[in-house]
């Protein structure tokens, strides 16, 4: 066995044998399948190491690395390095492996509920979405269900709960995707629960039998409860549902009790030598199952008794020795001296390849007849001796030369193939010798011309060409010299040698094309008949460069153009190229093939064929042929005596070839450092100096630090520090229209030995300044280069110069702007705790309010957020507003200004004059306002006709800019905006012997004060009062002096009070309150009791009473008992509302009227916490019982029943 460990890009890293030779040896191995927890599997390996070889192996069986393997049975298993033990001492390292299916355990799907039947692919594709895991073996293809998960689950126990709904079995598993990646797939397949036929007799297969009996789960009676129906508080029980057993041995009585009748004979605590047929007493459960109806709760409850009814026995098999047997098949267990005959299941099985060994668990042990172990004994001898045709085996393995160098099972990296029939075993074998002489490459170099084929009839030769590309026209990456990577292959025919470099002449195929799904494994074929001498038939493959065979003729190199097979019985290949039939390994299409390969006659006379088909399946029903190997992925063969090839692709046994070309590899790690250059002549360092600007003087927003700038200077010196005067630079547009060629690098000053050093710049397009390299043309590129020395000529090789990235890519999005939200809940100034639902657009977790965003409620108040928290409220958080910023309707404007005199109107309509002098010819009843304006107006006057008369202001509606020192009285007001100042009022309550100044105002529907808070001499400590009464409510706060919190706080709206306080230091920067809600229902006391009396075996009646007022229930019980012959037997249940909030915890004591010291308890539930409900243990089953217990509630109130204030 193989084991190969990888990396998680699925990197082969090693590989360790069980057997052979190889770098790496498992000198232990483990692996465990149990019923249970399938589709789970575990591994464990001990590879044992070299010193030379401790930091190799650390590295290959690291945690996390994967281990790949294909078990005997042909499945491939992926597994995950969960744990390591490395012990340096022993040179010994031991890795603990899980199946990678595992991972399903950290990825958590929410409840579901199917709105149509779906296959079993539907849903695990579903729960196992964006895994990297894909379906392979489906036998379940068109089974549909529709089904439903309330709770959440892991995606591993959800798949496995879909598969329990199907029946079927899961698997997880990994194919290769051409030579390097790996497809993880999940297996579905149908249980395999037959017999094995396979029997183990005491002291030849078995060391011992241990037999152990309990009764501890024992029962003859069960009480069923189910599920609870939508829109009911009760769950379904089997009382009124009636049922009788044809057999006569179960029961189901009137309380819904199934008895077993038989059972309760032979169990009953009534049994005595006066009683030896009790059919009362008995061993009585209470039992919930998730069933949704009566009929199933039946046989639910009918499976369960039938299962318990008697004691439990079980069997200990210590097997000497066990061959390989699939889980939940049957094997036969013997032991003549006992007469003790039994099947049991194989529940779990440890295999290890190293130890050569097999350990079952075998259990659901059930008695036979010895007649059927008779039976068995003889199918097995008959089958033993059923005539077995020849069977032969296709033995495929992978090497890195014809030598079979690094042989493997997969073609990971492997440039040739080996095929190999074998009669004698499936499992092909890990030595190379066994496949000497038969690898062939499996792609090599096309040579220059193509292969002549025979003379024609004119005498003629006729060329076979091939081409390959990478699509399908032949046009990208077309060539005639070789094939590597290349997904299509060409060819033509014609009388001309040389190759056609036209894609047009030759006609295109996909050889390379992506690996198919992993086709159903067929059931196993019958034997077929013995032959007559019952010999072994070989089959002989050589190869040559000639039709008949003669020219460069070898047995062992595969590197030919034709090939040649015969099949005889004996084991030597011939060397005579006569006995081969000859075939062309590759050429143009022909017609259709002939039947297989006749072998020589044997002693007996009759000629064995070996047959081979071509498909692209693993199961050789997609694309099946005879004769056309073509692009095709599989070769199947088989052996019998019949000449004609079947057309049956079962008959065949199949093996991947060639998977298609794999990924691109990832991009290597970045390179070292290079090394520094040599010092200048005189041994001084020269530095260079940047600096940017916005003009081409270099004055205008000159900067040494800041880039975003249009131009760039340079000089260079050797000081380090970056001079702050512009016009030591050199300017340049950091980016512009194409110009004439640059001139020569910028000088710098002369050094202190006369020697001028140069700036030299360069452009280009990748970081070693080797990609559109420029002196002269920054373009669009992306690098610029630097360097500096004392020649004036700039450099044309790229390596000169010291390169970096003049712009990076394209940055994050940033977080959104800020934002304005329409409030439903009209906010007061500095008001927290409001929801995130009152807002729209509506918010989220993932998209949450943020400070700064506005808000504008109903009246069109305009706030700004200044708090934000998660959780606590509608909506996903809560958040809090400061002052008011405005009014979207904006404050009423100023008076406009007076407009012009207008011209007096007719003799009939009175006029208004505004002005100072006496009005010329007026008539009676005009009006004269004395001024420029209204605005500055001392005095109105009438003329009646002859005279100017003083009048007073007598008008239903007057604009007036301002009124001071005035005293209305009876008077409406109407105003939108109203403010009253106070200062100094006398405080109350909390604030007793405290003061406040502040203001009242009157605006956008709400009345508002605001004040401080300050001692008897008007100076204040820092809290703000604040009171708002608008149409949603009255809100009243007390501010802490941070401006953080409340000290209280008060809401009235919705008809509720809301209430808070500050229970941290107001000065903490985590505020901590208690908050409380105050309704109409908390005030009431509400009360119930049953009408009709609740009833069991062990109560002739019973009466509850509820009462509840706030969170406190009292629940007083009337019982009247018959019987104490079960105990926490279910009395009723508890009614929605007074339910207790500890479940479990609430235990009554009621005394007995009959009998003192004797009492009835009832408890809220069973002792291991079962269904809620009352629950009664009776001291004495007569008499009259009562009392009383109170407790917490938190069920919702109960206004549909009766209460009083």
């Amino acid at each position: 066995m193989e084991y190969y460990f990888s990396d998680r890009k699925f990197n082969i890293m090693g590989i360790t044998r069980t057997t052979g030779k190889g770098e790496w040896r498992v000198s232990a191995d483990s692996e465990v399948k149990t019923t249970d927890d399938r589709p789970a599997i575990a591994l464990t390996l001990t590879i044992p190491f070299k010193t030379e070889q401790e930091q190799a192996i650390d590295e290959m069986a690291a945690e996390n690395n994967f281990v790949l393997y294909q078990d005997e049975e042909g499945n491939g298993h992926q597994m995950v390095i969960a744990s390591v033990t490395h012990d340096t001492l022993a040179h010994i390292h031991t890795v603990v492996c899980t199946d990678a299916g595992n991972d399903l355990m950290n990825e958590v799907v929410g409840a579901y509920t199917a709105d149509k039947a779906y296959t079993i692919a539907d849903y695990i594709l579903r729960f196992t979405n964006d895994s990297g895991w894909e379906i392979g073996i489906n036998e379940f293809p068109t089974d549909v269900r529709t089904l439903t998960w309330t709770d959440e689950d892991t995606s591993l126990s959800r798949i496995k709960s879909v598969a329990k709904d199907f029946d079927a079995v899961l698997s997880f598993g990994f194919v290769f995707v051409g030579t390097t990646a790996v497809k993880r797939v999940i297996n579905i397949r149908h249980e395999k629960t037959s017999d094995s036929l396979i029997s183990f007799e005491m002291n030849k297969d078995i060391n011992n039998i241990v037999k152990t009996v309990d009764i501890y789960d024992m029962e003859t009676s069960v009480k069923a409860y189910g599920a609870t129906p939508d829109g009911s508080n009760d769950p379904i029980n089997l009382i009124g549902y009636r049922w009788t057993d044809p057999t006569g041995q179960f029961v189901l009585d009137q309380y819904g009790f199934l008895h077993d009748t038989i059972a309760v004979q032979k169990y009953s605590r009534l049994l005595s030598n006066s009683n030896p047929n009790p059919t009362q007493s008995d061993w009585n459960r209470v039992k919930t199952f998730d069933s949704k109806s009566q009929a199933a709760l039946l046989q639910a409850a009918l499976a369960d008794l039938k299962k318990y009814n008697h004691p439990n026995v079980n069997y200990e098999v210590d097997l000497a020795s066990a061959p390989y047997v699939p889980l939940n098949q049957t094997v036969h267990i013997v032991d003549e001296n006992q007469n003790l005959f039994l099947s049991a299941k194989v529940l779990s099985v440890e295999r290890s390849r190293a130890g050569h060994y097999t350990k079952l668990t075998l259990g659901d042990y059930a008695n036979e007849q010895p007649n059927l172990y008779s039976a068995l004994k003889d199918m097995a001898v008959k089958i033993e001796n059923i005539p077995k045709a020849i069977q032969f085996y296709p033995w495929i393995r992978y090497a890195d030369d014809d030598k079979g160098t690094n042989m493997s099972a997969f073609p990971s990296g492997k440039k040739y193939m080996a095929i190999v029939p074998n009669a004698k075993s499936s499992v092909p074998s890990d030595n190379p010798a066994d496949y000497a002489g038969k690898w062939a490459l499996i792609q090599g170099k096309d040579g220059a011309d193509g292969v002549p084929g025979a003379k024609g009839a004119d005498g003629r030769t006729s060329y076979f060409h091939t081409a390959w590309a990478n699509d399908v026209s032949g046009q990208s990456g077309f060539t005639v010299s070789g094939g590597d990577g290349k997904k299509y292959i060409g060819t033509y025919s014609d009388f001309t040698q040389a190759d056609s470099t036209n894609p047009s002449d030759y006609n295109w195929a996909l050889f390379k094309g992506a690996d198919g799904d992993v086709g159903p494994k067929g059931p196993q074929g019958l034997p077929g008949v013995k032959g007559a001498d019952g010999r072994t038939a070989y089959a002989h493959f050589a190869y040559a460069n000639s039709q008949d065979g003669k020219t460069d003729f070898s047995t062992t190199a595969p590197n030919r153009k034709y090939i040649g097979f015969y099949s005889d019985f004996s084991s030597g290949d011939s060397r005579n190229p006569s006995d081969y039939n000859w075939s062309l390994i590759k050429g143009a299409d022909g017609a259709d093939g002939k039947d297989g390969v006749p072998g020589k006659a044997g002693a007996d006379g009759k000629t064995p064929y070996f047959h081979i088909a071509y498909a692209d399946s693993s199961d050789g029903r997609t694309n099946f042929s005879l004769d056309t190997p073509g692009s095709r992925k599989y070769i199947g063969s088989y052996t019998d005596f019949t000449q004609a090839d079947s057309t049956n692709p079962a008959v065949y046994s199949w093996q991947l070839v060639q998977g298609p070309q794999g990924p691109k590899g990832d991009t290597g790690p970045r390179g070292y450092q290079g090394l520094p250059g040599a010092k200048g002549a005189d041994g001084r360092t020269a530095y260079a100096h940047f600096a940017y600007a916005n003009s081409q003087d270099g004055h205008a927003n000159f900067s040494t630090t800041d880039s975003n700038r249009k131009y760039i200077g340079f000089y260079s010196d050797f000081t380090s520090g970056d001079s702050t005067n512009p016009s030591n630079y050199s300017w340049s547009l950091i980016k512009g229209a194409d110009g004439a060629d640059g001139k020569d690098g910028v000088p710098g000053k002369p050094g202190a030995d006369g020697k001028t050093p140069y700036f030299h710049i360069a452009y280009a397009d990748s970081s070693n300044g080797r990609t559109n390299f420029s002196l002269d043309t920054p373009g669009s590129r992306k690098y610029i280069g630097s360097y500096t020395d004392f020649t004036q000529a700039d450099s044309n090789n790229p390596s000169d110069y010291n390169w970096q990235l003049v712009q990076g890519p394209q940055g994050d999005s940033g977080e959104r702007g800020k934002q304005i939200f329409k409030s439903s809940y009209e906010s007061v100034p500095h008001m927290t705790n409001e929801w995130w639902s009152d807002l729209s657009p509506t918010t989220s977790v993932d998209n949450p309010p943020k400070i700064g965003d506005t808000v504008i409620t109903p009246s069109g108040n305009i706030f700004q957020i200044d708090t934000v928290s998660v959780g606590g409220g509608g909506g996903g958080g809560t958040f809090g507003v400061g002052n008011v910023l405005g009014n979207i309707k904006g404050p009423q404007g100023p008076q406009g200004p007076q407009g012009p005199q207008g011209v007096p109107g007719s003799k009939d309509v009175p006029y208004t004059y505004i002005q100072l002098g006496t009005p010329a010819s007026p008539k009676k009843g005009d009006l004269w306002w004395h001024g420029k304006t209204l605005n500055d107006a001392t005095a109105l006057q009438y003329y009646n006709g002859s005279t100017w008369i003083d009048q007073s202001i007598q008008q239903a509606v007057l604009s007036i800019k301002k009124l001071q020192s005035i005293e209305i009285d009876t008077a409406t007001i109407n105003s939108p905006d109203i403010n009253a100042p106070f200062s100094h009022t006398a405080l109350s309550d909390a604030n007793l012997g405290k003061f406040s100044s502040g203001n009242t105002s009157m605006q956008y529907g709400h009345v508002n004060i605001t004040g401080n808070v300050e001692n008897d001499q008007g100076k204040a400590d820092g809290h703000m009062l604040i009171s708002d009464l608008g149409p949603s409510g009255f809100i009243s706060r007390e501010r802490t002096p941070d401006n953080a919190g409340d000290t209280q706080y008060a809401n009235l709206q919705g008809g509720k009070l809301n209430l808070s306080t500050l229970i941290s230091a107001e000065n903490a920067a985590t505020k901590k309150y208690v908050f409380s809600t105050f309704k109409s229902t908390d005030n009431v006391t509400y009360y119930w009791n049953n009408t009709t009396a609740y009833s069991n075996i062990d109560f002739s009646w019973g009466y509850i009473y509820y009462a509840r007022r706030g969170n406190l229930v009292t629940v007083s019980f009337d019982l009247n008992a018959i019987a104490n012959q079960y105990q926490y037997l279910r009395l009723a249940d508890i009614r929605p509302g007074y339910q207790p909030y500890l479940t479990n915890k609430i235990v009554c004591a009621c005394p007995s009227f009959s009998y003192a010291g004797e009492s009835a308890t009832m408890y809220s539930s069973t002792p291991r916490g079962g269904t809620v409900g009352w629950y009664g243990v009776i001291s004495r089953g007569q008499g009259g019982y009562a009392g009383s217990v109170t407790y917490l509630t938190q069920d919702d109130y109960p206004t549909g029943d009766s209460y009083f204030g």
